[in-house]
């Protein structure tokens, strides 16, 4: 696993920004925040919008995935909070989908 190597250089991420994984990972990036941007615009319902904006809230702050990858601290610490943050953005998001079906379903 990548993240579990020696912190990374300039060099890796020129490398990483052109490899299949690298390219998904940022169209994947522009997907969640035109699809967050498309349903703010959509619906005011908040029991929709309450998870979509704690997502927002979790990813405006990337400072805290750099125990992943980037020049701040590799610390088992740092880590545990940056994959902490990733499982509450799936949650957040299996949250607005749960409510986007009940929603739809009524």
């Amino acid at each position: 696993m990548a993240t579990s190597s020696d912190k990374w250089t300039q060099k890796d991420w020129i490398e990483w920004v052109n490899t299949d994984s690298g390219k998904a990972m940022a169209i994947d990036a522009q997907n969640m925040e035109d699809r967050t941007r498309s349903i703010r615009l959509l619906t005011d319902d908040p029991v929709l919008l309450a998870p979509l904006a704690q997502a927002k809230e979790v990813m405006k702050d990337g400072a805290v995935f750099e125990g992943l990858h980037a020049s701040g601290s590799d610390s088992g610490e740092s880590r545990a909070l940056a994959y902490g943050r990733l499982k509450a953005l799936r949650a957040l998001f299996s949250q607005l989908e749960e409510a986007a079906a009940a929603s739809l379903s009524h």
